[in-house]
């Protein structure tokens, strides 16, 4: 059982190899996660035996991966030393050079050897994507993984910042150097531990910046070309000592990119050949901006390029129109541009030319940076780029609108894979928004709703819509709107938003896209949720528009909400066994499905049930390629609440994720504690806990349901009005901070006042 959960098998399929029942594949997890005192499968499956190889062919989250280096650093060891002992906290220390020195590897140098010593001690801010200051910010989240309103202002990332000791190495900032320089200032500004190595082609001009130049590698340059030549031609004994070879790196100026372009070419050319076309005038483009070793490395670049056959000179520039990383299958989208051919094989020609980087963690390909800009120079100078850029956004539009709106709405895989490929998108809609393609903006908004719904990139969907409202859309652009901004509301906890933009969604559309006016009737029909009569009547309405299978099961979980606690055993195997047949494999349906058992099984206080939900849960979120959160850790730590003891330490492991994406999560922890309390029948103190939580923001929609549904039920039966209303006073003046230490669970949220504008108007109140 055990090798099988290493090898990341849901239990359906554990139970077809054991020949089981999936209830007791779902008994032997829960078992294992308890006896193992883990809080999730994908930590169970560490303990898998020594021969069960783990295999997953999704990549980790981007939130805080650092890149490998792509090749060995020769000759830079000293200098990583002294910079990673001359950073200091709270201030910027840049790297400063022409494109091709280094930097970026000296950095990522620096990176690794900070994370050898403490695991995620630095994180990667790539600036390659970014073309203004909010995507400055965006940068930020994302490497950080920050969600929720510290991923709205650069003020919100440095507060979030506040108190950890962590490096930054924010890369490529020349191309976006005033954004990058005054969000920088903002953050400097509001000091912390954390330091910031930034790489640029000049100063971003702060006034305590520390710059460190880059220079060439000079005498280590030949065995830089010796490096990289051995890979690429081993049947040659290259000396760095050969004439040739210090002439060549002394010609390309010891730049580390250019002589790498110039070993990639040693399967083609010999030393003699090389030195030849590197000396013909005719090879180099002429260069007009910048100093010397700018104009050194533009010139190799248009060297390589030069020596390319035409066909890989087209792939190339036509590979600028990717604004970051790109897949295999990427390439199938510019042949139309291209024309027939082995597009696999001129990429892997490339490749071999140090011309496109392959990522080394992941199964993406990207151009460096220094190399992009002169990609599309090519596309510019050749008066294709605009063609080219049309051609990138429909395809990404095609992508979109080759599956429907409810398919976009509903599949989790869908949008892990819009996720993986933010860039594109992003890059798209801004290119629909300039061309005033209003319509082709909302469908690729459409793309992130899931996201959105589910708490991830709330503040950029914030940014999107607000962007298509300010161009005067009409009224069915102005409903699709609307009707995302339900997403994301739901996604932000604001339960009121998504009442009032579901309402005006439903007024605005138009009577044929019934889909759509299907997904705003849902948004409505929640505000009823805690009451099973009008719940009832809500769900019958919108059955009436909903033709979409998917829907109808999804309306039907939602259903069993209103009644968790209330339904016998029998009877709610029976609907959830319909339920689960009819639901599809990554659809939005199984993921609420899910959350009602985990709720039944919370009410009726029944292990099995609430396990059966959480647990898969993890299988759906593992199966779609989306990662734990903290609402995943959450949801585990109130199952294991159940016996009114255990789930403290994995409460206090949401706490910790929650606080890494950005969310103060404080009053969700108490509405935890309170059920806890419950469950160990003390309802008293659950009472001053749940009026405590009530003083602070509850972060999801989902908590205010467990709340109203759940908790306040349970506490409300064991004690009489009298008593209840006097523990409410009591925990109503009661500290916040105080109420979580007594539980052993510290907070780590940084400041001891928390804002409680959003406590009392997102909360969904039973009467």
């Amino acid at each position: 059982m055990l090798a099988l959960v290493g090898r990341r098998h849901t239990n359906a399929e554990i139970s077809e190899q054991l020949f089981m029942s999936v209830r007791t594949v779902e008994w032997h997890v829960s078992t294992l996660l308890r006896k193992l005192g883990v809080p999730n499968r994908r930590a169970l499956a560490r303990f898998a035996p020594a021969d069960a190889t783990i295999h997953d062919d999704r990549p980790e989250p981007d939130a805080g991966r650092l890149p490998r280096l792509r090749a060995r650093l020769l000759g830079r060891s000293e200098l990583v030393a002294n910079i990673d002992e001359r950073l200091t906290d709270g201030h910027l220390t840049t790297l400063i050079g022409p494109g091709g020195v280094g930097k970026t590897s000296v950095a990522l140098a620096v990176a690794h050897r900070r994370s050898s010593r403490s695991p995620k001690a630095a994180v990667f801010v790539d600036l390659v994507p970014a073309r203004d200051e909010s995507d400055v910010v965006r940068a930020f989240t994302i490497a950080l993984g920050i969600e929720g309103d510290a991923a709205r202002s650069a003020v919100g990332v440095a507060d979030h910042l506040r108190g950890r000791s962590i490096l930054l190495v924010l890369d490529n900032c020349e191309h976006v150097i005033d954004a990058s320089a005054e969000v920088v200032n903002t953050m400097l500004a509001a000091g912390g531990d954390w330091q910031l190595l930034a790489t640029s082609r000049q100063p971003l001009g702060l006034w305590d910046e520390q710059l460190v130049p880059i220079e060439p590698l000079g005498q280590m340059a030949p065995h830089l070309f010796v490096d990289r030549a051995q890979r690429l031609e081993p049947r040659i004994a290259w000396d760095p000592d050969d004439p040739q070879i210090i002439e060549l790196c002394d010609r390309l100026d010891g730049l580390p990119l250019a002589i790498e372009l110039a070993a990639g070419q040693v399967r083609r050319w010999s030393l003699a050949d090389l030195l030849s076309r590197l000396a013909d005038p005719a090879s180099e483009p002429r260069v007009d901006r910048g100093d010397a070793r700018h104009q050194a490395m533009s010139a190799a670049i248009g060297w390589s390029y030069a020596l390319l056959s035409e066909p890989e000179q087209r792939l190339l520039r036509h590979l600028g129109v990717f604004p970051s990383s790109f897949r295999l299958d990427a390439l199938e989208a510019l042949r139309p541009l291209l024309g027939d051919g082995d597009l696999v094989g001129l990429l892997g020609a490339l490749v071999d030319k140090s011309l496109v980087a392959r990522e080394l963690d992941v199964d993406r390909y990207r151009l460096l940076e220094t190399i992009r800009i002169f990609a599309v120079e090519r596309l510019e100078s050749s008066g294709e780029i605009a063609a080219v850029l049309e051609h990138h956004r429909c395809w990404i539009l095609d992508v979109a609108t080759g599956t429907s709106h409810l398919d976009r709405w509903f599949s989790g895989r869908l949008a892990a894979r819009t996720r993986a490929d933010g860039d594109d998108v992003r890059q798209a809609f801004r290119q629909s928004l300039a061309g005033t393609h209003l319509h082709d903006a909302v469908e690729l908004a459409i793309m992130r709703s899931f996201l959105w719904r589910n708490a991830v990139g709330c503040a950029e969907g914030h940014e999107w819509l607000d962007a298509v409202t300010s161009r005067d859309p009409d009224d069915r652009v102005a409903a699709w709107v609307a009707l995302l901004r339900c997403d994301i509301a739901q996604g932000d906890g604001d339960f009121f938003a998504m009442i009032s933009s579901a309402s005006r969604a439903a007024a605005l559309m138009p009577p044929t896209d019934r889909d759509a006016i299907a997904i705003a009737e849902h948004f409505l029909m929640l505000q009823h949720l805690l009451d099973a009569s009008r719940a009832d009547q809500a769900i019958t309405s919108a059955l009436q528009t909903a033709t979409d299978e998917r829907f109808i099961t999804l309306l039907r979980a939602f259903a069993l909400v209103p009644r968790a606690g209330h339904l016998d055993d029998a009877t709610l195997r029976n609907v959830v066994g319909e339920l689960e047949s009819s639901c599809s494999a990554d659809g939005y349906e199984r993921y609420i499905l899910n959350w009602a058992m985990w709720l039944h099984g919370l009410a009726l206080r029944d292990d099995e049930w609430a396990r059966r939900g959480i647990d898969q849960q993890y299988d759906y979120l593992h199966a779609v390629g989306l990662s734990e959160t903290w609402l995943t850790a959450y949801s585990l730590a109130v199952t294991q609440m159940i016996d009114g003891i255990s789930g403290r330490s994995q409460l206090d492991h949401a706490l910790e994720l929650a606080d890494h994406e950005g969310y103060h999560i404080e009053g969700d922890c108490l509405l935890a504690l309170a059920y806890s309390e419950s469950c160990a029948n003390n309802p008293v103190r659950a009472a001053e806990l749940l009026a405590l939580a009530r003083t602070r923001t509850i972060n999801a929609t989902a908590h205010h349901v467990l709340r109203a549904v759940v908790v306040e039920p349970l506490v409300r039966r064991t004690v009489d009005p009298e008593t209840y209303k006097a523990a409410v006073r009591r925990g109503s003046a009661q500290s916040v901070h105080d109420g979580l230490a007594a539980y052993g669970i510290e907070r780590r949220a940084r400041r001891s006042n928390e804002n409680v504008t959003r406590g009392e108007r997102n909360v969904i109140r039973s009467d």
